[in-house]
């Protein structure tokens, strides 16, 4: 499974609602995009949801108030910007040497011993970069497939 940060999925919450949310307005995380990343019991805390669709912005300062929330915030906004092609979506990461360094990131339910760090494309953060790029570095993972294009967008490194 995933593994959500939410500390840092709030900040990235956070920063999207700070200099993207004139550009945000009006693009919707449909059905299937908030089944893909929220249980049913979590979507039914989320005040004003219908179990339909629901407005980025709406999640994202969703992510602002409940952080618990937050990763699965995050990963429904970028999965719907990378699927969208209303408005263009470019993903700029820096560093990208540091993905295949050692993690920092421990968990009892990944290592029982703590540790083997997780890999960063098991983390909710990444998954999505790693995904456009179709890069693992899980090295018990046998490759991705085909890198997961964005219908209107890029990937910068």
């Amino acid at each position: 499974g995933m593994y959500d940060l939410q500390d840092l999925s709030q900040d990235a919450c956070a920063t999207f609602l700070a200099y993207h949310v004139k550009d945000l307005g009006g693009l919707e995380a449909d059905k299937a995009a908030m089944e893909k990343f929220f249980k049913e019991s979590q979507m039914s805390k989320i005040p004003d949801y219908s179990g339909g669709s629901m407005g980025l912005v709406k999640l994202l300062k969703h992510a602002a108030e409940k952080k618990s929330h937050a990763p699965m915030c995050f990963s429904a906004v970028v999965d719907t910007l990378m699927n969208q092609s209303e408005k263009p979506f470019l993903m700029v990461l820096d560093e990208f040497n540091c993905y295949f360094d050692k993690g920092h990131y421990f968990h009892m339910t990944y290592d029982k011993d703590v540790r083997e760090s997780i890999p960063y494309s098991r983390i909710n953060l990444f998954e999505h970069a790693l995904a456009a790029m179709a890069l693992s570095t899980d090295v018990d993972d046998e490759g991705v497939d085909a890198p997961k294009l964005m219908k209107r967008g890029g990937i910068v490194v």
